[in-house]
């Protein structure tokens, strides 16, 4: 999915008792636990180490987390990534919130949090891979102006097939 351009983000509310904060080194620790519940098993310590602690380019100021009670519940990856299409684009990745605290929007929240990041950094539009069962997931970035991509054969079909679903 892209966004075109990041004028126009939301002001950033965060409802109670939560608090967004960027990643401190040692919050790995705490977050693949979350990603291993959200996103899959393969998140392990080794493969944060491998493709995201490892990689020169990570900066750690573009990952953020949602906290409540100094539990991380949430998160988000701003990824500053020069796409060969897409030239001062960034990348949002790793957007996941612990089941128990879905609902209050905290998903839509990380994500203009991370959008914001990347617009101050100077990207000027956004980037996202998904899949279509995530269609929540979907529909967020889709309220905070994503448009699908085809760069597929089979997304137009898949992607007429998932705005069917959610009534668009």
């Amino acid at each position: 999915m892209l966004r075109a351009d990041l004028d126009g983000l939301p002001v950033l509310l965060v409802p109670q008792p939560y608090a967004i904060l960027p990643y401190r080194h040692g919050d790995e620790e705490h977050w693949l636990p979350l990603l291993r519940t959200t996103l899959g098993p393969s998140w392990t310590t080794l493969r944060w180490r491998a493709e995201i602690a490892a990689d020169p380019a990570f900066d750690p100021s573009g990952l953020f987390f949602v906290v409540r009670d100094s539990k991380i519940v949430g998160s988000a990856w701003a990824r500053n990534f020069d796409h060969a299409d897409h030239p001062r684009a960034g990348y949002l990745q790793l957007v996941a919130v612990d089941a128990s605290h879905r609902g209050r929007k905290l998903g839509y929240w990380l994500t203009v949090r991370a959008l914001q990041h990347l617009r101050t950094g100077g990207r000027g539009k956004a980037l996202l891979d998904t899949e279509d069962h995530r269609l929540p997931a979907i529909e967020l970035y889709l309220r905070l102006g994503f448009k699908p991509l085809a760069t597929h054969p089979t997304h137009p079909g898949r992607w007429a097939t998932v705005l069917q679903q959610l009534g668009r």
